[in-house]
């Protein structure tokens, strides 16, 4: 019997990886950073909601409601 044939994942897309990257930035407390990398996540793919939330998120702690 022939084993079952592995697909590959799909690659992810340059605005995901910029996200995770702010991410990875954020989790280090490198603030200004992270808010950088997911404006460019943003500007690579704006479907991503998870930028938006977490560039807002981002605005809130540091007092900028109205973002």
């Amino acid at each position: 019997m022939a084993e079952p044939r592995k697909e590959n994942p799909p690659a992810e897309s340059p605005g995901m990886a910029a996200y995770r990257e702010a991410a990875a930035l954020l989790a280090e407390s490198r603030v200004a950073e992270a808010m950088a990398k997911a404006e460019e996540s943003a500007g690579l793919d704006p479907n991503i909601w998870e930028v938006w939330q977490f560039l807002g998120n981002c605005r809130h702690q540091q007092g900028d409601d109205p973002g």
